[in-house]
C-alpha cells in the first residue's frame, strides 16, 4: 500500500536534511521514540517504517516514512506536544537543530519550510486533505461493506475517523485510518468539524441511523451544519455515499 500524500514542505525538508550527519536510531513496535512533555532540540527523520503520534487532545495520527517530526518543539523550545511510537520496526535519524545553519548557505530556506510545516500540523494538516468516515453503531457494518467495495479508492487517500468507527474499518477491511479522533460522544464529531473549517477535509461520509436518538445529537447536527457552511460534500446514507465517490472519481 502506498503512503498517503505529504506536503511540499515535508518533501523539501526531508530532502535537505538527508545529507546532514545525525544520530541513527532504531525502534521496535510500540516503543516510545519521543514522550509528550519532554524537551526536544532535534529534528527527527523517519527513514523507514511507520509511527503514530498521540496528541494532547487524544487524537492518533499515523505517519509513514520518509517523514520528519519534532519541528514545532525544536523551533519553539516548547515541550513535545505528542507521544511518538513505532509501529513495527522503524529506523530514524536525530539531527540537533543547533548543527544546522538556518541563516545562510544552502539550508537558509529550510527555516521557512520548517515554519510552514509547523503551521500545517498545528492546524491539523498532517497529510493531504482527508476523507472523513463516520457511522452510527447500527450502520458501522454498512460503512465497512462500503469501504470494502471501494477499497482501492480509500487506500489511496488519507482517512480520518472517530475512534470506534476507525476500529471497525481497520478490523473489517484492513484499510489504514491515518487519523483517529475521539469517539463521537466524547467530541470526535466536533474534532472532524474543526478540520472541515480549517479546509483539511475534501468530503465527509457520515452514515446516520434515522431511528436512533444519539445523546450527542447536537454534535452531529453541528458537523452537518459546518459542512453546509463550508460547502464540503456530505453523504449521510449509502446511496448518497456511492454518488459522492463517483463525484470524487470524476
Amino acid at each position: 500500500m502506498e503512503p498517503v500524500s505529504r506536503s511540499a514542505s515535508q518533501e523539501r525538508i526531508f530532502s535537505a536534511l538527508s545529507g546532514i550527519e545525525g544520530t541513527s536510531l532504531t525502534a521496535s513496535d510500540g516503543e516510545a521514540i519521543v514522550e509528550i512533555g519532554a524537551d526536544n532540540d532535534c529534528l527527527h527523520l523517519l527513514t523507514s517504517g511507520r509511527i503514530t503520534v498521540q496528541t494532547r487532545n487524544q487524537e492518533t495520527v499515523t505517519l509513514d516514512a520518509p517523514n520528519v517530526f519534532g519541528e514545532i518543539s525544536a523551533l519553539t523550545n516548547h515541550p513535545v506536544s505528542g507521544t511518538v511510537r513505532a509501529v513495527g520496526d522503524v529506523t530514524l535519524r536525530r539531527i540537533p537543530l543547533d548543527t544546522i545553519n538556518l541563516e545562510s548557505g544552502p539550508l537558509a530556506t529550510l527555516f521557512r519550510d520548517l515554519a510552514t510545516l509547523g503551521i500545517e500540523r498545528a492546524t491539523g494538516r498532517f497529510h493531504g486533505k482527508y476523507i472523513a468516515l463516520v457511522a452510527h453503531d447500527g450502520l458501522k457494518q454498512a460503512l465497512v461493506d462500503f469501504v470494502s467495495r471501494h477499497r482501492a479508492f480509500f487506500e489511496a487517500r488519507a482517512i480520518v475517523s472517530t475512534l470506534n468507527t476507525s476500529a471497525a474499518i481497520t478490523k473489517g477491511t484492513g484499510v489504514q485510518v491515518v487519523r483517529k479522533v475521539r469517539s463521537g460522544p466524547l467530541g470526535g464529531d466536533q474534532q472532524i468539524g474543526a478540520l472541515v473549517t480549517e479546509g483539511s477535509i475534501d468530503a465527509v461520509i457520515f452514515l446516520r441511523d434515522p431511528m436512533w436518538a444519539p445523546p450527542h445529537g447536537a454534535d452531529v447536527h453541528a458537523l452537518v451544519r459546518v459542512c453546509e457552511l463550508e460547502n464540503v460534500p456530505l453523504a449521510t446514507n449509502p446511496a448518497s455515499a456511492e454518488a459522492l465517490i463517483q463525484h470524487l472519481l470524476a
